[in-house]
């Protein structure tokens, strides 16, 4: 992956357009460079899609990694929260049968106590019925009276230390029933409490279920607005990648024509009957110059003391310019737009305005150079 990753970073790198460099000439050779550097290399359009293909291939395994970490993330989450609820219900489940144990313990005393306390009232009752019965039933043996006023003062204390243990074992029971009621609704109690807790925790569950659902839904909704990001990012690139090609092949063809242009323009300027009309389309000028420079230094030169210790065909300069250079440039322009040398017209000299300045002509390619006054 740290490789992919920097091979796609030196890939946007290369793509990235870089700050146009200035040049001082531009010259055929500069253009031809431009020309090879172009982009409609079919090398380099195949190792731009090697490198889409790259990158298609790398988004859609991030997708996968991001997706499968989603559902290892969320599944691990809600294992985790399963484990804790369940102990935590394991742990009061344990709670609730220890304490249900202990109260068996105690109903199942209770209850043997209260039957030894029955088996005891019916045996007492069981003795006195057929203690009554056999009074009723047998007649009394004469004996002693004495004996006999002891004996029934012995049973009648018999009879009431009974009776002391009925009142007792019945206070008993009372209690007992007491303590099993309050421990049947300490149960019901914790019945209770257990189905609440039960009925929570499927509660959390099917809630962390749901949040754990709409979490993998959301990360799905992540990855695919990703990958439409990824998409429309590349459909953008790709977009300015034909854009710039367009752009580089509307520049040569540009550059052809300019190229063309200037081939043309150089032949037409050196074609040698060229050269012939324009030194004589320009020769009238500099005749009609040189007669009007002369005459003006004769009226001058009297008026004036410093002309006349100037030399004759001098000129005093009174623009700051050469005065062998006319001011109105435009008729000696190179185009041969600005100079009608197809149609010369024959004016006589005296129709034509005057010029003020000698006329500089130069072509450095032609070979000649040279103010003609």
């Amino acid at each position: 992956m740290d490789k992919n990753s920097e091979n796609v970073i030196d890939f946007w790198e290369e793509i990235e357009p870089s700050e146009p460099k200035l040049t001082p000439q531009k010259t055929l050779i500069h253009y031809k460079s431009i020309k090879k550097e172009s982009t409609n290399d079919p090398i380099e359009i195949e190792r731009l899609k090697e490198t889409m293909k790259e990158l298609r291939k790398i988004g859609k395994y991030e997708a996968r990694l991001t997706a499968n970490q989603e559902r290892k993330e969320t599944r691990e989450l809600i294992q985790e929260a399963v484990i804790e609820i369940q102990k935590k219900f394991e742990f009061e489940v344990y709670l609730a049968q220890i304490e249900n144990e202990r109260m068996q313990r105690e109903l199942a005393t209770q209850l043997k106590n209260i039957s030894y306390i029955t088996n005891y009232l019916v045996d007492s009752e069981v003795k006195i019925a057929q203690h009554r019965l056999f009074k009723l039933i047998k007649q009394p043996t004469l004996e002693n009276p004495e004996k006999v006023q002891s004996n029934i003062k012995s049973l009648h204390k018999e009879i009431g230390l009974i009776r002391l243990k009925i009142e007792a074992l019945k206070e008993a029971i009372k209690s007992y029933r007491s303590t099993t009621e309050n421990t049947n609704g300490k149960v019901e109690e914790l019945m209770k409490i257990l189905s609440t807790a039960q009925i929570t925790n499927e509660k959390e569950a099917k809630n962390f279920e749901i949040d754990s659902n709409n979490r993998i839904v959301q990360g799905k909704i992540a990855n695919v607005k990703f990958k439409q990001e990824f998409e429309n990012y590349k459909t953008n690139k790709l977009k300015e990648l034909e854009v710039a090609e367009a752009k580089c092949k509307n520049n040569t063809a540009f550059i052809e024509a300019l190229q063309n242009e200037l081939k043309s323009a150089k032949e037409i300027l050196f074609h040698p009957v060229l050269k012939l009309r324009i030194y004589d389309r320009l020769q009238d000028y500099i005749d009609e110059y040189r007669g009007n420079t002369k005459s003006r230094l004769y009226t001058h030169r009297s008026l004036n003391p410093y002309s006349s210790r100037c030399q004759i065909g001098e000129s005093k300069p009174t623009t700051g310019m050469s005065p062998n250079v006319r001011e109105n440039n435009t008729d000696m322009s190179p185009f041969v737009s600005k100079l009608n040398l197809y149609s010369r017209k024959t004016t006589s000299r005296e129709t034509r305005a005057p010029a003020s300045k000698s006329i500089l002509f130069f072509n450095n390619s032609s070979g000649f150079v040279g103010p003609y006054s």
